[in-house]
Parts: structure tokens; C-alpha cells; sequence
């Protein structure tokens, strides 16, 4: 595959080429202006490895220019400063997956073999049926909620692993109650945005702790006005 490494980090750009390098055709670029200009002159690329925090335009700037120019370059975010948040906007303005600094060889080769050159169909971003995919792993848009006995809802996602190739179900439970400090306490659990709210807590968890809940289960016993407000974001984006 032909590839662009965005980063102002030569260390960097020169540790992703040599991991890459012999499989791949591999190109640099120190920040987004050059990294637009090697578009223009040289593209389209297959996959644009680009760094979020730069001099100059940032990471989504550049994003959002790649995308206008080239729409089929798949995009791998590169980030040593990581947050859901950015992590999730990066994602809804087109990126396929994203990555913190510093990451093993062996996710970067994943993360680069997942995006190209015949990646998985996934929906449109920026609606609550996409696929998030961050540090190696893929969280789908839900499989499936029900609503026990007790009251409890749970929401059951596949979540998939680049590395290892795997997936597997794990559920997230929303208490009966757990609306009730969201200012929102008619939002019923088994809902849409209840939903939403779960696999974003999912992902939160994946991004934090680098592993999947134990025993395969996450509970949530109480959610936070922001969480609902994110969750209505993404619902109306």
C-alpha cells in the first residue's frame, strides 16, 4: 500500500517507517501543510498515518482536508495527548481508527492492515451507527438490549480486536436507576440514548484500561448530565 506518515516527530516518523517499510511504500511528511502539498503532488494514498498535535494545522484541520480531497484514503489517527472526546471527533469527521503514542508494532501493522486496502464496510459517520475503532479495537453500533425483570437494561455489543483478530459480546447494564442524577430521569434504560450511552462507556473502558471488562460485563449505576448531553450529540449529529 502506498503511505503517508504526518508527525513533527522524526523519531516517530522514523520508528513507523521502519515498521512499515519493505511492506508498504512509505512517504513522510513533517506537519499538514506538507502533508496537503504530498496529497496534491503525489496522491491518493492508500492510508495517511497523521499526528493530531502538530505546528500549523492540527490533525483534524488536516483530516477534514483530506477527506474533502482524497474521500477513499483511509485515515489513522496518531495521538501521544489521547481523549474519548478527541478520540470520538477524529472519528465522526471520517478517521478509521485511533491510535495513542506510543503504540506497538504489532497494532500498527493491524491498524494499517484493517484500513486497507478493502477495509470492512462501515456506515456514514457522525450518526450512532458507525463503528468506533480506537487502540486496536472496534466497537460495533449494538447488537441488541433487553430489559430484565429487575429493571435493568442490558445493551450487548460486539467489540473486535485488530491484533488478534477475535470478537466477542459484552454487555453493559444500566440500572433501573441510573438516571437519576442525569436530569433526565424519564430516559428509559432500554432506550436509544441509553444505548449510545453504553457503548460509549464501553469505549471509555477499552480506552482507558487496554482490555475488555471482567467477566465480559459492564454495569453502569449512574449517569451524569454530560453523558447524556454526548450522547444527544451523537444522536443528532
Amino acid at each position: 500500500m502506498k503511505i503517508l506518515i504526518v508527525d513533527d516527530e522524526p523519531v516517530l516518523r522514523r520508528m513507523v517507517r521502519l515498521t512499515l517499510d519493505g511492506e508498504h511504500q512509505v512517504t513522510e511528511a513533517a506537519d499538514g501543510d506538507a502533508a496537503l502539498a504530498a496529497l496534491t503532488a503525489s496522491g491518493p494514498y492508500d492510508v495517511i498515518l497523521l499526528d493530531q498535535k502538530m505546528p500549523g494545522k492540527s490533525g483534524v484541520d488536516v483530516l477534514v482536508e483530506v477527506k474533502r480531497l482524497a474521500p477513499a484514503t483511509r485515515v489513522i489517527m496518531l495521538t501521544a495527548h489521547a481523549s474519548l472526546d478527541l478520540a470520538t471527533e477524529a472519528l465522526s469527521r471520517g478517521a478509521s481508527h485511533f491510535l495513542s503514542k506510543p503504540m506497538t508494532p504489532a497494532l500498527l501493522r493491524a491498524a494499517v492492515a484493517a484500513a486497507g486496502p478493502h477495509p470492512p464496510a462501515v456506515a456514514a459517520p457522525g450518526h450512532s451507527g458507525h463503528t468506533i475503532t480506537l487502540n486496536g479495537f472496534a466497537v460495533d453500533a449494538g447488537l441488541r438490549t433487553r430489559v430484565e425483570r429487575d429493571g435493568t437494561a442490558v445493551h450487548t455489543f460486539t467489540v473486535s480486536q485488530v491484533v488478534g483478530g477475535w470478537s466477542k459480546e459484552i454487555d453493559v447494564l444500566v440500572t433501573s436507576k441510573a438516571f437519576r442524577n442525569s436530569g433526565r430521569p424519564d430516559l428509559p434504560v432500554g432506550g436509544r440514548l441509553a444505548g449510545l450511552i453504553a457503548r460509549r462507556a464501553l469505549a471509555s473502558h477499552l480506552w482507558r484500561d487496554g482490555m475488555l471488562p471482567e467477566a465480559g460485563t459492564l454495569r453502569l449505576g449512574d449517569i451524569g448530565p454530560s453523558d447524556v448531553a454526548e450522547a444527544l450529540r451523537e444522536d443528532t449529529a
